[in-house]
């Protein structure tokens, strides 16, 4: 008895490097670059039962702060939070993380009190943003049709008026109208009207300082995340095995235009491989469309031009 207790606590710890792994693989999520994706619009999202990255329940302060018409990537459905028993749906709201409850069928609960909701399959990723320059020419609805119907609430927007090109659904684009108040809805940006309805919006070029300094700060915030999420495995483990075991937390070191991280508490720079790779993905989706590369070496995370 007491040998079957040491090999599975022998085993426990050789599995901890594919645990690490797989949390980070399953609590981030995955970046798709051109795939078709599935989104939900719902009306009344305050009206949802909402769980974040770390599966704590959202409280109704912050739900209220959502938006009319929110779109809510999809993920995966029909899964359960780590507890095994709670249905939710898998999702991302601006980039991050969360779970809606459902019930055993997939509807979403509270469904009665959430207004108009539906889901969207096969859309096209799009982020640009784009200005309206006539008048009378491009409009914002609430549903992807031309009728004016009071469902709809079409209205058409004034010259200047920005849109955030969200996705696409069909000849359909999903918008966020950016300006003071965030709105969401549909509009139809026809390719044969552009530069005589509405134009695209030139990106403005950030200084090379401001630009590190933003790349700083996100992947201090990667890193962040990944210690929370290794603290929350390692209690767990500790917790079943009877062993305190410690995380091996990633730290970062910031010289001029460069960027070190390594982790701290980890004495095999093969031990954790994977999680590595992974983690590296995540930071190579952060300098993406600048001079900075990501590149491990033994062990250790350089972020540099």
């Amino acid at each position: 008895m007491v040998r079957d207790r040491f090999s599975c606590s022998v085993c426990r710890f050789r599995a901890v490097p594919l645990l690490v792994g797989w949390l980070i693989f399953s609590s981030f999520p995955a970046e798709a670059q051109g795939e078709r994706l599935e989104f939900f619009i719902v009306q009344y999202p305050s009206q949802l039962i909402l769980y974040n990255k770390y599966e704590q329940k959202i409280s109704f302060d912050k739900l209220r702060q959502l938006p009319e018409y929110l779109p809510v990537k999809i993920l995966e459905r029909n899964v359960y939070l780590s507890d095994g028993f709670t249905p939710v749906m898998k999702g991302e709201i601006n980039g991050e993380l969360i779970y809606i409850a459902t019930d055993e069928t997939g509807e979403t609960v509270n469904s009665d009190l959430i207004g108009y909701h539906r889901f969207f399959r096969n859309c096209l990723p799009v982020n640009d943003t784009v200005v309206v320059i006539t008048s009378q020419t491009v409009f914002l609805a609430k549903r992807p049709t031309f009728a004016n119907s009071g469902e709809s609430e079409k209205r058409f927007l004034e010259p200047g008026d920005k849109l955030r090109r969200l996705f696409r659904w069909r000849n359909w684009t999903y918008v966020e109208k950016t300006g003071r108040w965030k709105e969401y809805g549909w509009s139809y940006l026809s390719s044969v009207q552009e530069n005589r309805s509405w134009q695209m919006v030139e990106p403005v070029w950030e200084s090379t300082d401001t630009r590190f300094s933003r790349i700083v700060q996100e992947v201090e915030r990667e890193l962040n995340e990944v210690n929370i999420l290794l603290e929350q495995l390692f209690s767990r483990l500790s917790r079943s095995t009877g062993h305190q075991l410690s995380p091996p937390y990633w730290r970062m070191e910031v010289w001029e235009e460069q960027i070190n991280g390594y982790r701290d508490n980890a004495s095999d720079a093969n031990a954790f491989s994977e999680s590595t790779r992974l983690l590296v993905n995540r930071l190579q989706n952060i300098v993406q469309g600048t001079p900075y590369r990501v590149t491990l070496r033994d062990g250790v995370i350089i972020i540099r031009k």
